[in-house]
């Protein structure tokens, strides 16, 4: 909670431009970034999409770009999708007719996808994994990939971030450190706020994937189709009559 104020109504974040974020508290105390430069965006060149039959069905969405040569560059990706949810749905009038059966229901990517170009400066990335759309029921999916070019103090963060997330208690975990971010008061530098400012250019590609060239090839399991309204079974779902609001 707080009142957020950019002095220009106008702002718009630029390549190679320096960025730092002040926070002031209630108590008085003030607390400042280290300043983060924008890097330069790096387009995503296409997104594929490939059926698989793994632990979990669904289309595995990959990413193709082609990194900057001589540049240090280092990537971050997140990425959602809609894909079709069955429910009995609701009876209507007197024939057997049913309505309200099929939805679009959101997914998120889940967990931390980093890389750095320390090992491909300059080359092509092809089949970088970027989501998994999960099979449900036949019908289209539709799939938005955000990209971001970011600094290496903001990859070195989410990297130890990652790290001491996915410790499993074993001998082969990594040295346990402390996750610290580029926020601290500026009257004591020791003080520290708990996250990072980070500042990232973003390329945006979406993708429709038709879905009908699984009839037949595919089968779903009941389990999968819930009772009721489609709404009422997938919340904050959206019926699936028409394309998604901006599709």
């Amino acid at each position: 909670p707080g009142v957020y104020v950019c002095e220009d109504v106008n702002f718009r974040g630029q390549t190679g431009k320096t960025y730092t974020l002040t926070i002031r508290l209630t108590d008085g105390r003030t607390f400042e970034s280290l300043p983060e430069t924008m890097p330069s965006p790096v387009v995503i060149n296409q997104l594929v999409a490939r059926f698989e039959r793994k632990n979990n069905a669904g289309y595995q969405i990959t990413a193709d770009l082609s990194d900057p040569k001589n540049i240090e560059n280092y990537y971050r990706w997140t990425a959602w999708g809609l894909s079709t949810r069955k429910s009995t749905g609701v009876k209507v009038g007197f024939g057997g007719g049913i309505c309200c059966d099929r939805c679009w229901v959101r997914e998120e990517a889940q967990g931390l996808n980093l890389f750095s170009d320390a090992g491909v400066d300059g080359n092509v990335l092809r089949g970088r994994p970027v989501f998994l759309s999960p099979f449900y029921y036949y019908g289209k999916h539709y799939v938005e990939v955000k990209q971001y070019n970011t600094s290496r103090r903001a990859f070195q963060f989410w990297r130890r971030y990652q790290e001491q997330f996915q410790r499993t208690g074993t001998i082969f975990d990594p040295i346990p450190a402390p996750v610290v971010g580029n926020v601290a008061n500026k009257a004591n530098a020791n003080e520290l706020a708990l996250g990072f400012f980070e500042v990232a250019s973003v390329s945006t590609k979406r993708l429709i994937v038709p879905g009908d060239t699984l009839f037949g090839k595919v089968n779903f399991e009941p389990l999968f189709v819930r009772e009721g309204d489609c709404l009422s079974a997938y919340p904050f779902s959206i019926y699936a009559d028409v394309p998604p609001p901006g599709w």
